[in-house]
């Protein structure tokens, strides 16, 4: 005869009931666990995904803040404090600067670019600032698709007396070094453009001549993506938008080097 429930040495459901209410636990909480993991990854691809965003408007408001402090300060040039127009001209220059800083709040929410100010600290230390005088007779290629930068960068270069060539890609940077290439001194290139972006046009023209300099632009670079230019063989980076006495120091340094020869690791 079996033994009956509850006697000593019998089998009773309480071990089972406690098995499986322990088994049900570990359940919810791998369910939890997984819901959790789910919505930080829903997360990460949301910013993710506003860190691009983000990026590619800093680009489009930069090179908008660019053309209105460039032409600001060419504007101011020469202008004493007590000349009519030098408080609007001021005023319209400090709200391109609050944009400026407005979009470097944004980025560096979104994926943590680096600010302009460190930025320019780290040009500085590539480009070993130095004194000379800001103007010279070189020629330079400036590469952009943005017309208004193209026709404010030439403008300034050609006030301290360089002559200026232009490209609006990649494809036709390469077109002007191949014709050029002997008369181009420096080729200041943007990053993000049509057709052929920057660094891709930049090892076409090392491709061509080793010796070429090469400075990059752009609104929205973080400082890795600033060294791998750099290994890439650029000898200079500006972040925009720029100063202009800061653009013109950071041209002269580059020029002022000699040519270096770039070779492929």
């Amino acid at each position: 005869m079996p033994p009956l429930a509850g006697e000593a040495g019998t089998m009773t459901d309480k071990p089972t009931y406690q098995a499986l209410e322990a088994r049900i636990g570990q359940l919810e909480k791998e369910v939890a666990e997984k819901e959790t993991l789910s919505a930080q990854l829903q997360q990460a691809q949301r910013m993710e995904a506003v860190g691009t965003l983000a990026g590619e408007i800093a680009n489009d408001f930069n090179n908008i803040l660019q053309g209105i402090s460039g032409y600001t300060e060419i504007l101011l040039q020469g202008k004493e404090p007590d000349n009519p127009d030098f408080p609007n001209l001021t005023a319209i220059y400090k709200a391109a600067e609050r944009g400026t800083r407005l979009i470097r709040q944004l980025l560096s929410f979104s994926h943590g670019v680096t600010a302009r100010k460190e930025q320019t600290a780290k040009a500085d230390a590539l480009l070993e600032k130095n004194t000379s005088p800001l103007g010279g007779r070189e020629t330079i290629l400036v590469v952009d698709d943005e017309k208004s930068i193209i026709d404010m960068v030439g403008t300034i270069l050609n006030q301290f007396g360089y002559q200026v060539l232009t490209a609006a890609n990649g494809r036709e940077a390469l077109e002007r070094h191949r014709q050029l290439s002997r008369k181009i001194d420096l080729v200041i290139l943007d990053i993000g453009m049509p057709e052929m972006g920057g660094q891709e046009c930049l090892q076409e023209l090392l491709k061509l001549d080793p010796h070429t300099r090469v400075v990059f632009t752009s609104g929205y670079l973080n400082d890795a993506s600033i060294a791998e230019l750099m290994k890439s063989g650029a000898m200079g980076y500006i972040g925009k938008p720029y100063k202009v006495t800061d653009f013109l120091q950071s041209i002269r340094t580059v020029l002022d080097k000699e040519r270096p020869y770039f070779q492929e690791s």
